[in-house]
């Protein structure tokens, strides 16, 4: 599904730009609130104590099945007093080390061991997905911090938007897809700048869903990487996006459309 050397490769470039965004922030810039609770300087500490946490193969327990998603928040809030009096320095070195240590093991994960299902609280999914997930809590936890302080939008590599959005379409057919109650209807949803992913159609009858579908669609969702994954993380709502032109939404059966996204989400 995807290459440990590519997720690996990615995530020295996403945790490169967070720390080019950390230089150059003003120190009255860290203490914005970025999210209810955060400060701009706390979503740099979680970044930090996160790949901490998977290089200690902390983290992962909490990804377990039936784990409350929503206690793996809490459990972040925690571990953010550790570096809660941490310099700028240091809590940019912490970013380093912690980054490239994370970096260093994906590399070296073989390519087969990445492709082993295994049951989790987003449903089961293959090893790899959760390498990308750190991807996806980076660029998202970027966005934050341009928000919070008034920059552009980061920006998403062609790459690790071709790979996050093979993430999000899996984690659709493993998760929001079984939350959904059945109903008439295959939504097609492709993701205009993920060059080399195929379009998805979900059946919300059978719950079956892939590239390969054969089932026709009767609605088609257009949309471009980073605003699924702000859909995901519960930054905006779909009906914002669609606003803002970043979705679109083609077809007749839009209701089937809006049962899905209704249901979009990845903590």
């Amino acid at each position: 599904m995807f290459s440990p050397r590519a997720v690996a490769s990615a995530i020295v470039a996403l945790r490169g730009t967070t720390c080019a965004m950390l230089d150059g922030l003003a120190d009255d810039q860290l203490d914005l609130p970025a999210l209810p609770d955060w400060s701009v300087a706390d979503v740099f500490r979680h970044l930090a104590e996160g790949d901490r946490g998977s290089v200690q193969v902390r983290s992962l327990r909490h990804f377990l099945p039936g784990k409350d998603l929503f206690a793996y928040e809490r459990v972040n809030d925690d571990a953010l007093s550790r570096l809660r009096a941490a310099p700028r320095a240091q809590l940019r070195r912490e970013l380093q080390t912690w980054g490239r240590r994370l970096a260093m093991i994906v590399r070296v994960t073989p390519t087969p061991l990445g492709r082993i299902r295994i049951p989790s609280a987003f449903g089961t999914l293959p090893l790899a997905w959760f390498g990308v997930l750190r991807l996806y809590d980076e660029w998202v936890h970027q966005y934050d911090v341009a928000t919070a302080v008034g920059a552009p939008d980061p920006e998403l590599p062609g790459s690790t938007a071709d790979m996050l959005a093979q993430f999000h379409l899996a984690a659709v057919k493993a998760d929001a897809l079984n939350n959904l109650a059945t109903r008439p209807g295959v939504v097609e949803v492709a993701v205009g700048d993920a060059t080399r992913v195929r379009p998805w159609r979900f059946d919300l009858t059978s719950r079956d869903a892939g590239p390969g579908l054969a089932q026709p669609a009767s609605v088609e969702i257009a949309c471009d990487v980073g605003a699924w994954c702000l859909l995901a993380a519960d930054r905006l709502t779909w009906q914002d996006l669609e606003e803002q032109g970043r979705l679109k939404i083609v077809g007749d059966d839009r209701a089937a459309a809006e049962a899905l996204l209704d249901v979009v989400r990845v903590v």
